[in-house]
C-alpha cells in the first residue's frame, strides 16, 4: 500500500521499532499519531519531518506491515464470530462456554501511548533545530560543546514554561564559541517557521549590549529591554544564564584558558554578563519571573568570583 493511501489502523505509531522518541514527537506535531494517519500522509510530508528519506522508507514499510497485520486479526476475528451462532452457545461445555458481548466489550483496552505536552514537543523541535545546523552538532569537540549550551538554553525555556518557538529560538542563537557551527537562517524559517526565527533575532538584540563613550552600556539597550516582549525577554535570558553557565563550566575544567575565548579575557566577559544582568533582572521581576532572575544572578555571582583570591593578593 503506498503512502497517501487511507487504511483504518488506530496502531500507535510509537509501536513501529524505528519510531524513536524525537520521531514520535515530530510526526504527532503534524497530527501524525497513528498508523492509519501515517500511511494517509504523503510521503514527502513524512520524509520533510524526519529529515531523511531513507527513514522515511524504513518506517512506512514498518507501518505496512503493522496494516496488514492489523486487517489480518480483524478479518480473522470477524470470521471467528460468524462462525460461532452456527456452533450453537448451548452445546459448549460450560468451561467453554462462549463470551457474551457485554464480557467481549468489558476487555481492557489496548494500552495507547499517551501524547507528548507541549513542552517536550518544544524541546525535541529544538534538538531537531541545534542537530540541523551547519556541520553537525558532533562535528568536532567545539560543536558539541555549542550543542550543549543551546539544548541547555532550550530546556530553561521548557522549565520556565516557555513554548515550541521560543525552546527553537533559544536552540539557535550563538554560543560563547566563536568556531561552532553557525544558523542559517533561510533554512531555519523553512524548517522551525518565520515566527521563532524572528523571536531569536530579537532576543540576539537583547543580548548585544553596546557601550556608549562613557564606558557604560548603551541607554540604547535599556529601551530596548524595557519596551521587550516576555517571550524574547525569556529567550534571552536562558541564552545568557545557559552562556554563562558554559563559561563558568570551562573554567572550572581548564582554568583562565576559559577567558581566551573572549577578546577581553576575564574582565570582558565579567562586565558582559554583570550588564546583562542589571539590564535584564528589573524586566525579569517586574514580568513576574523571580526564580529565573535568581538563576541569572546567581551565575553571574559566580563568574564574578572566579579567582578572586589570587586576583587579590596579585
Amino acid at each position: 500500500m503506498p503512502a497517501g493511501a487511507h487504511m483504518v489502523c488506530d496502531t500507535p505509531i510509537s509501536h513501529l521499532p524505528a519510531a524513536t522518541p524525537s520521531v514520535v514527537m515530530s510526526l504527532n506535531k503534524k497530527g501524525i499519531t497513528t498508523v492509519g494517519e501515517l500511511l494517509a500522509a504523503s510521503f514527502d510530508e513524512v520524509a520533510y519531518q524526519l529529515d531523511s528519506f531513507d527513514d522515511a522508507e524504513v518506517l512506512i514499510n514498518e507501518a505496512k506491515k503493522a496494516a496488514k497485520e492489523h486487517a489480518n486479526k480483524s478479518d480473522a476475528s470477524a470470521q471467528e464470530e460468524d462462525r460461532m451462532p452456527e456452533q450453537g452457545q448451548n452445546d459448549l461445555g460450560p468451561d467453554k462456554q462462549q463470551p457474551t458481548s457485554d464480557q467481549r466489550e468489558a476487555k481492557p483496552r489496548q494500552h495507547e501511548a499517551p501524547k507528548p505536552t507541549s513542552g517536550q514537543v518544544g524541546l525535541a523541535t529544538a534538538m531537531q533545530a541545534v542537530l540541523s545546523l551547519d556541520g553537525g552538532a558532533f562535528a568536532s569537540m567545539e560543536a558539541s560543546s555549542a550543542a550543549a549550551q543551546r539544548l541547555a538554553a532550550a530546556a530553561l525555556i521548557i522549565q520556565h514554561g516557555g513554548g515550541e518557538d521560543e525552546a527553537v529560538a533559544a536552540g539557535l542563537l550563538d554560543t560563547i564559541d566563536p568556531k561552532a557551527p553557525s544558523v542559517d537562517r533561510e533554512d531555519a524559517s523553512v524548517r522551525f517557521g518565520e515566527p521563532a526565527v524572528d523571536l531569536l533575532e530579537r532576543a540576539e538584540l537583547l543580548l548585544t549590549v553596546p557601550m556608549s563613550p562613557s564606558g557604560k552600556p548603551s541607554n540604547v539597550h535599556a529601551k530596548l529591554v524595557e519596551v521587550a516582549d516576555p517571550s524574547a525577554l525569556l529567550v534571552a535570558t536562558c541564552g545568557a544564564v545557559a552562556s554563562a553557565r558554559a563559561v563558568l563550566a570551562r573554567y572550572q575544567s581548564s582554568g583562565d584558558q576559559a577567558w581566551s575565548l573572549f577578546k577581553g579575557g576575564r574582565d570582558f566577559a565579567v562586565w558582559y554578563f554583570g550588564s546583562i544582568c542589571k539590564a535584564l533582572g528589573p524586566a525579569l521581576k517586574k514580568a513576574g519571573r523571580e526564580s529565573l532572575s535568581h538563576e541569572l544572578w546567581s551565575v553571574v555571582r559566580a563568574l564574578e568570583a572566579t579567582g578572586g583570591e589570587d586576583r587579590k593578593a596579585a
